[in-house]
C-alpha cells in the first residue's frame, strides 16, 4: 500500500453512492454464492466508522438488466443493486489519488523564481504588471499570467515513482531545473526533469514521488528569452497621474488635475478627460526596441535641442517619473526614463505624434 493525499471529490461520490445505496431487490441463494460471482468476489469494500465495520461484496452482473449482486457481511442473502456499483469498483489507485499539483489560487502568487542550472531570476508581481528582480525590466504579463494559471491548474498524469531514492533516472539530477512559486506566506519548489513529447517528470516539494506532467509547462525555462522582457520606457500608473510638465529647449508648460478637472498651467484653461488620456496611454506605452550604452537620461541638466523631458507628478507634488524623449531627421526616436534606468531607441516611435498629442492639450 502506498501512502498518498486522495481525491476528496471522488472518494466522497464513491461513499455517497455505496451508502446507503439503494437495493432492488434481495433473495436467498440457499448457500449457491457461486453463481452470482460470489464465492470469489469481483471487489470487497470495507467499511470503518468509530463504532463498527461493515464488508460489502460486489458478484457479478445481472444477466438481464443492468445490475449486480451484493451481499453483505453476516447476511445470507443476496441484494440486488444498481449496475453502478460495480462500475464503481473499477478503479485503480490512480483514480483515487489527489492529481493536482498545486492546490494555490493563481492570484495569490506574488513572485515566481525560475532556475536553470547556474542561472537564476524572479519575477515579482506589481499592480498591472511583473518586473524581473533586481533590475528595471518588466515581463510581458500575457506571458506570465497564463502560465501561473497553468501551473497552478496542473493535473498530475501518472505518479512515475513512489519515492525519490532514484532521481537520476529521471533526469533530476545536480544541474537541477526548478521554480519556486511564492505566496504572501509560503512558497512550493518543483524541479523538472527529462521530457517527452507529451510529459516532463517533476518533483514537488512536500509530496517525497516522482510525477509527470505536461511538457508545455517547462516552457518557463525559455524566459531568458527576448519575448519575455517587456522593455517599457517608463512605469507609471495614469491614474496616479495629476500634474503633467513639459520642457523643451526653450519653453516649460504644465497641466494638472483640479477637482476632478485637467486644466492649464498658465491660464487654467479647461483640457479634455480624452486628450489627456491618450497622451499619457502614448507615453505609457512606449518600447525601446533596442537598449543603448549612452544617451541623454531625464535630470536636473538642462534639456538638448530636439528633447523634451516629462515630468509627472503624483498627489502632493510626489514625482512618478522623468521622461526624456528625441527626435532625430533620421526618424530615429530615442527615450530614457528615471523609472527605467535606461536609455535607447524606441520601437515604432513617432516623436511628432506625441509633440502633436501634448500641444492639443495646451491649445
Amino acid at each position: 500500500p502506498t501512502v498518498t493525499p486522495g481525491s476528496s471529490p471522488t472518494i466522497d461520490y464513491f461513499i455517497s453512492q455505496m451508502i446507503p445505496g439503494q437495493k432492488k431487490s434481495e433473495f436467498d441463494p440457499e448457500g449457491d454464492y457461486s453463481s452470482f460471482g460470489l464465492t470469489t468476489p469481483f471487489a470487497t469494500v470495507v467499511f470503518t466508522t468509530e463504532e463498527r465495520t461493515d464488508s460489502l461484496y460486489i458478484g457479478d452482473s445481472t444477466p438481464l438488466t443492468s445490475q449486480c449482486y451484493v451481499k453483505k457481511n453476516g447476511s445470507d442473502k443476496i441484494l440486488v443493486t444498481m449496475g453502478l456499483t460495480r462500475n464503481l469498483m473499477n478503479k485503480r489507485h490512480y483514480h483515487l489519488r489527489d492529481k493536482a499539483l498545486l492546490h494555490i489560487e493563481p492570484d495569490s502568487i506574488m513572485s515566481i523564481r525560475v532556475s536553470s542550472g547556474d542561472r537564476s531570476f524572479t519575477f515579482d508581481r506589481h499592480p498591472g504588471t511583473w518586473m524581473i528582480r533586481g533590475t528595471r525590466l518588466g515581463a510581458d504579463r500575457k506571458i506570465v499570467n497564463p502560465y501561473i494559471i497553468g501551473i497552478t491548474d496542473a493535473i498530475i498524469r501518472e505518479f512515475s515513482a513512489e519515492d525519490i531514492s532514484d532521481l537520476p533516472r529521471f533526469g533530476i539530477g545536480p544541474q537541477l531545473r526548478e521554480i519556486t512559486l511564492f505566496t504572501s506566506t509560503d512558497s512550493t519548489r518543483i524541479s523538472f526533469g527529462d521530457s517527452d513529447e507529451q510529459f516532463v517528470y517533476v518533483v514537488k516539494e512536500g509530496l517525497d514521488k516522482v510525477l509527470r506532467i505536461e511538457k508545455r509547462l517547462e516552457q518557463v525555462f525559455q524566459w531568458l528569452d527576448d519575448r519575455i522582457m517587456v522593455l517599457n520606457v517608463s512605469y507609471f500608473d495614469p491614474a496616479d497621474v495629476t500634474r503633467v510638465t513639459w520642457e523643451t529647449a526653450g519653453s516649460k508648460k504644465s497641466v494638472y488635475l483640479d477637482d476632478g478637472t485637467w486644466r492649464t498651467e498658465d491660464d487654467s484653461s479647461e483640457v479634455a478627460m480624452s486628450r489627456i488620456s491618450y497622451f499619457l496611454i502614448l507615453i505609457r506605452s512606449l518600447v525601446f526596441e533596442k537598449l543603448g550604452e549612452t544617451g541623454f537620461l531625464p535630470g536636473k541638466d538642462a534639456v538638448p535641442e530636439s528633447t523634451f523631458r516629462l515630468t509627472l507628478s503624483g498627489i502632493d507634488g510626489n514625482i512618478l517619473d522623468s521622461v526624456t524623449i528625441s527626435g532625430s531627421s533620421s526618424g530615429i526616436l530615442t527615450a530614457g526614463s528615471l523609472s527605467s534606468g535606461s536609455f535607447g531607441t524606441v520601437r515604432d516611435g513617432d516623436f511628432n505624434e506625441i509633440v502633436r498629442a501634448f500641444e492639443r492639450l495646451v491649445d
